[in-house]
């Protein structure tokens, strides 16, 4: 829910003409219009088709691949790729985040947790992902 917040703000809060189908995202939840417009615009799909899971920890996977999603949908440069090769744990990055995480370690979003491993299932601490959400409002100026 924070990252989700965090780039419906970056988009500049537009107004949401309906919610979702999400069965754990109250209508009165403060961050209800955040998913409600990163899942019209295709930013995030859910856990399932009717789970969004608002309170779990996001994995580093999972924001590389909502940053991507977000760029293509505002339409940034979404060219830069990096060779996943020297990371010891690449071949875990999932299928479907692959591109995401290849991306985001090219325009220099997402960094290894060392010079050797992405963690790309690992939770990413609010730390973290303040750094990343700024590295990523920067590139998207």
């Amino acid at each position: 829910q924070m990252l989700v917040t965090a780039l419906y703000r970056l988009s500049g809060s537009p107004s949401v003409a309906s919610g979702t189908d999400f069965k754990d995202v109250p209508a009165a939840a403060v961050y209800a219009d955040a998913v409600a417009w990163a899942y019209q615009n295709g930013v995030v799909k859910g856990m399932s088709e009717d789970t969004f899971a608002p309170s779990a920890s996001i994995t580093r996977e999972q924001i590389a691949t909502m940053f991507l999603r977000y760029a293509q949908v505002t339409g940034a440069n979404t060219t830069a790729a990096a060779s996943l090769g020297s990371y010891t744990d690449a071949a875990s990055v999932a299928s479907w985040a692959s591109d995401a995480v290849s991306w985001c370690v090219g325009a220099g979003l997402i960094n290894g947790t060392t010079s050797t491993t992405l963690s790309p299932k690992g939770t990413a601490t609010r730390a973290q992902v303040a750094a990343m959400v700024q590295r990523f409002a920067d590139y998207t100026a």
